[in-house]
């Protein structure tokens, strides 16, 4: 029997950068029915934008796009060879 645990696939900082920005589209994608609700008159959900706007601030200004200009400078930055 084995028993190891199952490996989990290798996480680059592209792949990680893809699955979050699939987090950051569901958000906007809140977002934006919320808006939707908003214009058609419906009861702003306080709670709802709260988080959203917590999200957006925290996760994708406050890590995500750092993390965007990190492996953007690690692949387009000349390396020592190329010098």
């Amino acid at each position: 029997m084995d028993d190891r645990q199952p490996r989990e696939p290798d996480l680059t900082p592209t792949t990680d950068l893809v699955h979050e920005h699939g987090v950051v589209l569901l958000v906007v994608a809140a977002m934006e029915r919320e808006a939707a609700r908003i214009r058609a008159g419906e009861q702003l959900d306080e709670d709802a934008v709260e988080k959203m706007v917590r999200f957006t601030r925290e996760f994708t200004d406050g890590c995500h796009h750092h993390k965007e200009e990190q492996v953007c400078l690690l692949y387009t930055s000349p390396s020592p060879r190329d010098s």
